[in-house]
């Protein structure tokens, strides 16, 4: 299933805004960071930088939430109010 969803953002990857892609692989609780396990540089600290980004970019009005990385750093460990998701999937 993993390789599917690689071999299709791969196929319309040049056309397309390629941030907003990896974040919503990477923001949906189903996968998370794993088809991007082999990738070095999606460390929690690019995956932070990576939704900053966005953040400015969708809401260029506001800052990024002050607990932002906090929260992130609970939903890819799964932990906190995140523990839960990984019995939906």
């Amino acid at each position: 299933m993993i390789s599917v969803i690689v071999n299709n953002l791969e196929k319309h990857w040049e056309k397309n805004d390629q941030k907003v892609f990896v974040a919503a692989v990477i923001l949906n609780p189903m996968y998370k960071t794993r088809p991007f396990a082999q990738i070095c540089k999606f460390i929690h600290a690019s995956i932070y930088l990576l939704l900053v980004k966005l953040w400015k970019w969708f809401y260029p009005d506001t800052q990024p939430l002050i607990k932002l990385q906090e929260k992130m750093m609970a939903y890819l460990q799964s932990v906190g109010g995140y523990e839960s998701m990984d019995i939906w999937v």
